[in-house]
């Protein structure tokens, strides 16, 4: 049996700690979150935004579909979340399909000290040039995209302060 001592005197280990301390979340509540598989991480976006909703008195219903994950006062909404990338100070939020049935998107950016919540039209987020192209290169079409760069860069990004957003 190779011992607990043992095994964290590997210079790998020793390494992967080192970077792990370097982490802007290690030792945040979000800490938990940065480790966790991305279909996990994708659950608890989807809960924690309807909890930040539900505080606001927002009323959010079951999706009617897969190609959402939400539905406020019959508005189709996806979500999209994103904590702070290696190496910069931006977010990138993946996974943004034109060919999806829903009307806008929240945007949730998890910094290392607390969520912010951001809201955009579907139409908003196409029209504004700022998408990349996520997969396939640059001879094929994938319907995939995504933003990256910190909410402030992105003039349709609203924070959610209240449920006049949604009304």
């Amino acid at each position: 049996m190779l011992s607990a001592v043992e095994y964290a005197s590997f210079p790998e280990i020793k390494k992967l700690e080192k970077k792990m301390k370097c982490d802007l979340y290690y030792g945040t509540p979000f800490q938990s979150y940065r480790s966790a598989p991305s279909k996990t991480k994708g659950v608890i976006i989807e809960k924690m935004t309807e909890r930040y909703l539900s505080n606001l008195g927002i009323t959010t219903e079951k999706r009617t579909s897969t190609e959402h994950d939400i539905r406020i006062s019959n508005l189709k909404i996806e979500i999209k979340g994103s904590s702070l990338w290696d190496g910069s100070n931006s977010f990138k939020w993946q996974q943004i399909r034109d060919n999806q049935d829903y009307d806008a998107l929240i945007f949730v950016a998890i910094y290392p000290t607390g969520v912010r919540f951001y809201y955009a039209t579907k139409k908003e987020v196409f029209d504004s040039g700022m998408l990349a192209l996520q997969h396939g290169g640059k001879k094929s079409v994938s319907n995939t995209s995504w933003l990256s760069g910190v909410p402030s860069d992105f003039p349709f990004m609203k924070e959610i302060a209240d449920a006049s957003y949604f009304s």
